[in-house]
């Protein structure tokens, strides 16, 4: 609040009697209040006799607030009235783009917003490894190296600048900044302080989905894809990135390249839009955005293996998971001239029964979004050929192709089947196989456990269980312990480890060539499975 007095009082204020002629020295004080603004502010004193209401005087007492002295500093029209602590660059702020090798200016204006003239001092240094004298300021007359003072300015006034700055080559960062300061010649010296960003990258800014719709761009209801990596080509060779959650990545590209953007596929997943995009020719400051669109494969489990009396058929029981929408073929071939057929497994638990029937195409258009979610079970049913001898084995393959809705693109599945010829059906084994999740991830690992069972009247003996293993993995050794890739257990019995390898001679052996997994369990003693008897091997994968 201000407050003005006359010798002390306040107003109005009664003097003595000042006799003809006379004088009388009066002090008028005023207190101004911290924080005041700048500027020029009034009283206006009235003096009038008390004796003669007609005689009167008046007078004006001006106070004129004076800003200390200061800079403003404006880069390229910004930071008006905005000011930085010394090397802060708070006070303003340009971010210009410009190519490795070449120069470009921008404008800065130095304004006096102090009260009375002044000269300013103006000091900056280059962004970091830029070589001295590659950033400049010119007044027309003078190319000034840090630092220099300006002429002196009116209050109020200003003068402009260019800053000339010349890119080093060789230069690729996103952001260089050059720090400019300036502080005034007169006490207290205030501060002020701007910056000028020089940007020698390009961003190639994208996205990685799961098309569920077919349309190779990126829409609701489509699903990013994370941990996809990206890559360019020369000359930008070397720089990659990872795609996020939310399925983007940034490719930070030196301005004035030549580049190619490529995607490596997850595993499996098949391209809706091309795999490389490109040549893009970009300068510092452009942005170049790319999307891939993509769909998960087709799914199929491994085959099993089960006894087959000549003359009569074996079933074998699939699951189908579908990545993306599309029709799905079923195909069975063999070489042992078996007749085979597709089966719906209703309720999915491996055999026919209740509600299943003969596979129809309508069973095997399938969609993810769906309400099958995808995943039909289905059984393959082998009519062993009557003339095949007991102990003869043969496969069969199951070749899976979906075309996918709404384009000319497969997918496609295989697994193998092995049915070993038995001569007689009162021992009878059934083989189930089984995983402890339902869908995997390149590097996961998964558990497979294969079970068999003796649903005949009689024991069964010699037997040579074969587990064909997909090419889509790799068996996990050890996954026990050292030494102990795989668990066999049977009822009520304590579990029994073996090895992959076939030169150790124990119950197990597994062909990299055949990609074939084979249990021969009478070969170190006699094994016989009761009626009823059943048992278990288990073993681990990890996805490709």
């Amino acid at each position: 609040m201000w407050t003005a007095t006359l010798n002390g009082s306040s107003s109005p204020m009664t003097t003595g009697v000042i006799g003809q002629g006379g004088s009388a020295l009066i002090t008028f004080n005023v207190q101004i209040p911290a924080g005041a603004i700048t500027g020029d502010f009034s009283y206006f004193i009235d003096v009038a006799s008390l004796t003669d209401s007609t005689t009167f005087e008046s007078l004006e007492a001006r106070v004129t607030i004076a800003g200390p002295p200061r800079a403003d500093l404006v880069i390229d029209g910004d930071g008006l009235w905005v000011f930085g602590p010394l090397g802060s660059g708070q006070g303003g702020s340009s971010t210009r783009s410009a190519n490795a090798g070449t120069s470009y200016t921008s404008s800065l204006r130095v304004r006096n917003v102090g009260s009375f003239s002044d000269s300013f001092r103006v000091a900056w240094n280059p962004p970091a490894g830029w070589p001295v004298g590659s950033v400049t300021i010119s007044d027309g007359v003078t190319n000034h190296s840090a630092p220099f003072w300006t002429a002196s300015i009116a209050a109020g006034g200003y003068l402009d600048y260019t800053v000339n700055v010349d890119v080093p080559a060789g230069v690729n960062t996103a952001a260089d900044p050059t720090i400019i300061d300036a502080w005034s010649s007169l006490p207290p010296n205030l501060p002020e302080s701007i910056q000028l960003i020089t940007r020698t990258t390009a961003l190639v800014s994208g996205i990685v989905f799961d098309d569920r719709d077919h349309n190779a761009a990126f829409s609701p209801g489509d699903i990013p894809l994370a941990g996809v990596r990206i890559t360019t080509l020369p000359p930008g060779a070397g720089i990659e990135a990872i795609s996020g959650g939310d399925g983007t990545f940034s490719l930070v590209i030196g301005g004035g390249s030549t580049i190619t953007v490529v995607e490596h596929n997850p595993s499996g997943f098949i391209s809706l839009s091309p795999d490389t995009l490109g040549t893009f020719t970009v300068n510092a400051g452009d942005v170049v955005n790319v999307a891939f669109a993509d769909v998960p494969p087709l799914y199929l489990s491994g085959g099993t293996a089960a006894q087959g009396v000549a003359g009569n058929y074996v079933d074998f029981p699939h699951t189908l998971e579908a990545g993306t929408a599309g029709q799905v073929d079923l195909l069975a071939t063999n070489d042992a001239g078996a007749v085979t057929m597709f089966m719906l497994d209703e309720n999915g638990n491996g055999v026919f029964d209740g509600a299943d029937r003969a596979l129809e195409p309508a069973d095997l258009d399938l969609d993810p979004s769906g309400p099958g979610g995808g995943t039909v079970a289905v059984l393959l049913r082998v009519f062993v050929p009557s003339a095949l001898q007991p102990g003869f084995t043969f496969h069969v393959t199951v070749d899976a192709t979906q075309t996918i809705s709404g384009t000319p693109l497969t997918s496609t599945a295989t697994a193998s089947d092995a049915v070993v010829v038995v001569g007689s059906s009162t021992g009878s084994l059934q083989l189930t196989k089984q995983s402890d999740k339902p869908g995997a991830v390149p590097g996961e690992v998964i558990m497979y456990s294969v079970r068999f069972f003796n649903s005949g009247a009689d024991s069964v003996q010699n037997l040579v269980l074969l587990d064909p293993v997909s090419g889509f993995v790799d068996v996990v050794p050890d996954a026990f312990g050292p030494g102990q890739d795989v668990e066999w257990q049977t009822d009520g019995s304590p579990p029994v480890y073996l090895t992959f390898d076939d030169s150790d001679g124990d119950e197990c052996d597994y062909s990299v060539a055949e990609r074939l997994l084979r249990l021969v369990l009478s070969r170190n003693t006699p094994y016989y499975v009761a009626s009823g008897e059943s048992g278990t091997f288990t073993y681990q994968v990890r996805v490709r």
